[in-house]
């Protein structure tokens, strides 16, 4: 794994905090649907709990184990999520944005 110069990880630890509101904003948001609709409540209790449960997942990938080694899949994955702008990406380095680009593609 690459480790992020100091400039590149302050950028990151200013970004993540902002990232990890909107992801949980958005987690909040996709478990209110679950409040009405189809089903019983138990079939929409269980839909919520799967929710949840791969929500949990996704947000441990992006934000879990921050420290510079990790930093960089970190960043892509926030990338690939919508999490971060096209125009925060810019605000890295060059090796750093060809390796959020690769995580782009995937």
């Amino acid at each position: 794994m690459l480790d992020i110069s100091e400039s590149d990880w302050r950028i990151w630890s200013a970004l993540r905090k902002d990232a990890l509101q909107l992801y949980c904003a958005r987690v909040l948001e996709g478990a209110a649907q679950f409040k009405t609709g189809d089903g019983s409540s138990h079939s929409r209790y269980l839909q919520l709990y799967k929710f949840i449960k791969q929500s949990d997942e996704e947000l441990a990938q992006i934000f879990d184990d921050h420290r510079r080694s990790t930093a960089v899949l970190h960043i892509g994955l926030a990338a690939k999520a919508k999490l971060i702008s096209d125009a925060d990406v810019k605000k890295f380095s060059e090796p750093v944005q060809s390796s959020v680009q690769f995580w782009m593609d995937k």
